[in-house]
């Protein structure tokens, strides 16, 4: 608005490596695609990113790796600094069983999702989860896996939830840890969700909608115990794992 804003141009450096792997470069190597699945810096220009699939250094390499609660769980990919790529891992597939999230473990991450969402989309938010099967199964070199009925969580999540639970020395710290885990599962299924939410809210009418956007706080009384209720059944669920 005063005219001092500056653009400074910062291009970056694309290359197209054998084995389908594409990198991106300024400084360093920034980004990174295998298979179709993007890797992020989470320290990318300034901005931190929260998610599964991060790029990291590792000795003198650079890696595309799968994460959760700041636990490296596999490899995708190993790089040099330059973006040749060294090696594609192919890390064991997750066991082919398939079973439901608990009634109680849906309930609180639908909770987390509604309270770290626009409140408009609260209620629609709670209507599209109500038509969608949440399991847990086998998940290709990702975390989640999205269907138009279902949203499949790899208990890769549990296995890292294990481990931070190993770790624990109190009670306290073992609530912590699943809380944590908890909002990763919602950050996982909350774009699916609010994507669902927002189609939904512009098909319906214009005093559906004015209703929606009159909306000041979407959570509820008995949120809060839905994700006390979802931390105990994720600590039971890792118990659980085979």
């Amino acid at each position: 608005m005063t005219g001092t804003l500056a653009w400074i141009p910062a291009p970056h450096a694309r290359a197209f490596e054998p084995g389908g792997v594409y990198v991106q470069r300024r400084e360093r190597i920034e980004k990174v695609v295998a298979e179709g699945r993007a890797f992020y810096r989470p320290d990318w220009q300034g901005v931190a990113r929260r998610a599964p699939r991060i790029v990291r250094d590792e000795d003198s390499t650079v890696r595309a790796s799968l994460q959760a609660l700041g636990i490296v769980l596999e490899d995708n990919a190993v790089l040099e600094a330059d973006g040749t790529v060294l090696a594609r891992p192919r890390p064991p597939a997750d066991p082919a069983d398939v079973r439901p999230l608990s009634p109680a473990l849906v309930s609180g991450l639908v909770a987390v999702v509604v309270a770290g969402s626009a409140p408009a989309l609260g209620a629609s938010i709670r209507r599209a989860a109500a038509g969608i099967a949440f399991e847990w199964g086998p998940v290709a070199a990702d975390l989640i896996e999205q269907a138009p009925a279902r949203i499949r969580l790899s208990p890769r999540l549990l296995r890292a939830l294990r481990t931070v639970l190993a770790r624990a020395g109190s009670r306290r710290e073992r609530m912590g840890g699943a809380l944590a885990a908890l909002g990763e599962a919602a950050d996982l299924a909350g774009d699916a969700l609010r994507r669902r939410a927002q189609a939904a809210l512009a098909a319906a009418d214009a005093g559906a909608q004015a209703a929606a956007l009159d909306v000041t706080s979407a959570t509820s009384d008995e949120d809060a115990a839905a994700i006390g209720a979802a931390v105990e059944a994720l600590l039971d669920a890792a118990d659980q794992l085979a």
